[in-house]
């Protein structure tokens, strides 16, 4: 299908991700994260083929995320479901039933939420969330919550965490909250599993400070291509990731430059020389993100060429003057000759915020 912007899933490289970071797990079995529409790349495309490569252990944020991908994975085997972590947990009536009804597991923060899943008749395993000092989602007091949770009738299975700076090695928070993790472990003992490493935990080895039997790790970011700290750093410790997403658009139509010529609105660039350019069809309601404008860069027949003036909502502007008299057709901003870290750290934005900034008009197209 011919369309002006188009994102290409490359399932090959996704199921390549998840065995390389298995195997960097070792033992720890991996959760695959797939929230926010799978970081973006459409869980409609990713969650089956991760499921064709073996993965038995998913997560999303909430009931709704978690009931679509249920729908999505079309078990053969029912009583032998894949499972669906909620790592926010239930916020309603309506998502306790969900849980229920979809055979969910909700990883619980509060006591309210016990309530809810009681309430609502829930029989399946729940896990609970240790702040071990992120300070966002969880419980300090874990053995207390235990007790409440036993009192409402439900079936602890685990304990989870979360690594505020993981990707940040030698950050002095990793250990602090690797301690705290760890001494919760020896408390509680053998009866429960546990969850710490996230993507960046996975990549940097943060489970080496923790008992054995740590438990499951989950790859979130990691999965779709992305290297959480040095690139080379990573691949010297045999973690190799490659990319999963091509974001690519067609060039409408080609301009010549005057010098003193302006581009795009509030005509934040001048010419100051004749300049090629190309007009893209890609703008910030597609994911090419506003934090591009003069900043950003494209791959046009391998040469890296900049976004010249503010980029629209539907459009965008790039200096092809290094192609010579080439008119070129398309352009890639991310997925080929420049990765996703590399183009989000020129804008000053995170791979996330590009993922999960391209729009829902814009098609997501798989690739085996």
């Amino acid at each position: 299908m011919e369309t002006r912007v188009q994102a290409e899933i490359l399932l090959k490289n996704l199921v390549h991700n998840y065995a390389s970071l298995q195997k960097q797990a070792g033992p720890h079995p991996l959760i695959s994260v797939v929230k926010a529409n799978a970081y973006g790349h459409g869980i409609s495309l990713v969650a089956p083929r991760l499921q064709e490569a073996g993965c038995r252990l998913f997560a999303v944020t909430d009931a709704w995320e978690g009931a679509t991908l249920r729908d999505l994975l079309g078990e053969e085997k029912p009583s032998d479901p894949a499972q669906i972590f909620l790592l926010s947990g239930i916020v309603g009536p309506e998502d306790a039933g969900l849980a229920r009804a979809k055979n969910l597991c909700p990883v619980l923060a509060t006591q309210e939420q016990f309530s809810l899943l009681h309430d609502a008749g829930f029989k399946g395993p729940c896990w609970l969330k240790f702040d071990s000092g992120m300070h966002r989602l969880g419980f300090y007091d874990i053995p207390k919550a235990l007790t409440a949770a036993k009192a409402r009738g439900l079936e602890v299975q685990g304990i989870l965490s979360h690594f505020a700076c993981a990707d940040e090695v030698g950050h002095p928070l990793n250990a602090r909250q690797t301690q705290a993790f760890a001494a919760l472990m020896e408390e509680l003992g053998q009866d429960f599993l546990y969850s710490l490493c996230n993507s960046a935990g996975i990549e940097n080895g943060l489970d080496q400070g923790l008992p054995p039997y740590a438990g499951f790790v989950r790859a979130g970011i990691s999965l779709f291509g992305c290297y959480n700290t040095d690139q080379a750093a990573s691949e010297a410790r045999g973690l190799s990731l490659r990319p999963v997403m091509r974001l690519r658009a067609k060039v409408l139509q080609h301009k010549r430059l005057r010098p003193g010529d302006c581009v795009s609105y509030g005509a934040t660039f001048v010419a100051d020389r004749e300049m090629a350019v190309a007009v893209i069809g890609a703008g910030y309601a597609d994911g090419v993100s506003r934090a591009f404008s003069n900043r950003g860069q494209v791959w046009v027949e391998g040469h890296q060429c900049p976004i010249l003036g503010r980029v629209c909502m539907d459009l965008c502007i790039v200096d092809v003057s290094a192609l010579g008299e080439t008119k070129p057709k398309e352009v890639v901003f991310w997925g080929e000759g420049i990765r996703a870290e590399t183009a989000a750290k020129r804008a000053g934005l995170i791979p996330y915020e590009l993922f999960t900034g391209v729009g829902m008009r814009v098609p997501r197209m798989g690739e085996s």
